[in-house]
C-alpha cells in the first residue's frame, strides 16, 4: 500500500526537478541573449557579461525566495485558522487552571 503522503512527496520531488531544469534552461538562454547583446571581445567585455548575468540571476533567485516566503505565510495563516478551535480550548484550560490555583491559594 502506498501512503498518500508518499505520493505527494514523489510529485513534489518531480515538480522540483522540472522547475530546476526549466531554470537551467532559462539561464542558458539568458547567457546566449546577453552574450549576443554584449558580444564580448576583450576581458572587460567578458567581465561585463558575467556581471550582468549575475545581477539578473540573483534578481531571479530573490524573486523566487520572496514567492516562497509569501507561500509560507499563506500556509502558516491557513494552519492557524484551521487549528483555531484547539487554541480556544487551550484558553479555557488555562482559565480553569488559573481558577484552580486561586482556589488552592484561598485554602
Amino acid at each position: 500500500m502506498v501512503w498518500p503522503s508518499t505520493k505527494r512527496h514523489v510529485l513534489l520531488a518531480i515538480g522540483t526537478v522540472i522547475v530546476l531544469l526549466i531554470l537551467i534552461f532559462i539561464g542558458v538562454w539568458l547567457w546566449g541573449v546577453l552574450s549576443g547583446y554584449i558580444q564580448p571581445k576583450t576581458p572587460t567585455d567578458k567581465r561585463a557579461l558575467v556581471k550582468g548575468f549575475v545581477v539578473i540571476a540573483s534578481g531571479m533567485v530573490a524573486t523566487l525566495t520572496a514567492i516562497a516566503a509569501v507561500g509560507n505565510l499563506i500556509d502558516a495563516r491557513r494552519n492557524l485558522q484551521n487549528h483555531g478551535q484547539p487554541c480556544s480550548n487551550n484558553a479555557t484550560f488555562n482559565r480553569r487552571a488559573q481558577d484552580g490555583r486561586t482556589a488552592r491559594l484561598r485554602q
